[in-house]
Parts: C-alpha cells; structure tokens; sequence
C-alpha cells in the first residue's frame, strides 16, 4: 500500500496564486491598521475626522451582508 503524495494535484499555478493571495492579505491588514496614525501624522488629519471616517466606514460594512441576500419568495 502506498502513501499519498501530500502535494498531489497542487499544480505550479496553484501555489503562486496562494503566495500571491496570502502576500495581498497580509499587506492589506498591515495598511489598514497603520491608515489611521497616516492620517493624523502626515496627513495632518484631526482625531475626529478619522473617527468619522472609520464610524463611516464601519456602518456601511455591517448591514450590507443583509443587503446582499435574496428575499425568500413564498
């Protein structure tokens, strides 16, 4: 009885495609998490804008998994 290959099936392309995708998340995180100290330092930004911005942000994020769903029809 033979084992399985750990890699079988995983082509070339597969595993550039996830090193190119983790490296996309990975950078994406980073920028999101330093976006807000841009702001007020180089951007000259004040505490409240950047607050308004994130609170913006953040209720248009919410609610829109509810929009996206389809009614259920009867």
């Amino acid at each position: 009885m033979t084992k399985p290959k750990l890699m079988s099936g995983i082509t070339f392309n597969v595993l550039v495609l996830g090193a190119t995708s983790l490296l996309t998340d990975v950078s994406s995180e980073m920028i999101f998490a330093l976006l807000p100290f841009f702001m007020v330092d180089v951007l000259g930004a004040e505490m409240v804008v950047v607050g308004l911005i994130e609170g913006a942000a953040e209720s248009t994020a919410s609610p829109s998994p509810f929009w996206a769903t389809p009614c259920p029809r009867s």
